[in-house]
């Protein structure tokens, strides 16, 4: 996530971390600047306010120019001025911190509510093996394609979990799945069956259900490139990970590795359709991506 931060409205929210952050604020730590309002787009009148993404349309009739949505708040979190050299700066310290551990491709956050330009001039200065971008639909601009990565293609997993539903009159669908998203060529998309945001329409609370989709969705070979997702149980969408059931303002998330000799301590690759109640509700990692058959 770099195009925004968390919404929260007091100051301080307390981060995972131990951060604080608010009211369009960070409060610094260990080498970070402290963050005000000028680093976050804002209304020319009010620093604490700005133009929205509309929840229902998705569009920014108050944005200056209209409907410039890379400068408005999606979900009322606060936008950064991605387009200022500051700003640039410290996103590219973020990265770079990442790059400098290992990690080797990303997934750009609501990516397109950022200047594709803006977005190059601080992702660009690493060489990434692999960057997708979250996308909802439409035609992406060639210089986005060019400068930034491939497009994730969530309708390519759905037109896969739909036929594997259950209906066996769906089931015949499956040989004419070949593409996803309008717009996006097959050769940029990346489909996924689901993700941290649809985890609730289609998850591993169906069980063999959902493992027979993923075996699908790798074995079908129209699909250039695909992703399966690896997370842990909920009950609801603000559930965090294990290890973070009691609510506390700081928790330690349980590490999946903390099996004898440091093994996966991963749910079993599930026999039946759904899943009960009360495993489907657990607190566990579940590691989707390791069940058996996909991993």
């Amino acid at each position: 996530a770099v195009g925004k931060v968390g919404r929260g409205a007091g100051m301080p929210c307390i981060g995972w971390a131990g951060s604080r952050y608010g009211n369009r604020r960070m409060g610094g730590t260990e080498g970070w600047p402290l963050m005000t309002p000028d680093n976050f787009h804002h209304k020319r009148a009010d620093k604490l306010r700005n133009c929205p993404v509309e929840k229902d349309t998705f569009q920014c009739p108050e944005s200056f120019p209209p409907n410039d949505c890379s400068l408005c708040d999606l979900y009322g979190m606060p936008d950064w001025r991605t387009g200022e050299a500051d700003m640039q700066e410290i996103l590219w310290r973020h990265l770079e911190e990442l790059h400098d551990i290992g990690v080797t491709m990303l997934r750009i956050d609501a990516a397109s509510y950022m200047h594709p330009e803006d977005l190059a001039a601080f992702m660009n200065r690493a060489p990434w093996d692999f960057v997708v971008q979250e996308w909802w639909g439409g035609v992406p601009e060639a210089e986005r394609s060019h400068f930034v990565g491939h497009y994730r293609d969530y309708t390519y997993g759905a037109r896969i979990a739909e036929a594997l539903t259950g209906d066996s009159s769906k089931l015949a669908d499956l040989l004419s799945v070949s593409g996803g998203n309008d717009g996006v060529p097959p050769e940029q998309a990346v489909g996924t069956l689901t993700d941290h945001d649809q985890k609730k329409d289609v998850s591993y609370k169906s069980g063999l259900e959902y493992h027979q989709q993923q075996k699908w969705m790798l074995a079908w070979p129209e699909g250039h490139s695909v992703r399966l997702f690896g997370g842990f149980g909920w009950a609801t969408s603000e559930d965090g990970p294990p290890g973070c059931e009691n609510g506390h303002e700081r928790c330690q998330p349980t590490s999946v590795f903390s099996g004898p000799s440091g093994a996966a301590t991963c749910m079993a690759t599930p026999q039946r359709s759904p899943l009960d109640l009360g495993l489907a509700n657990k607190r566990v990692w579940i590691c989707e991506h390791r069940w058996e058959g996909a991993a």
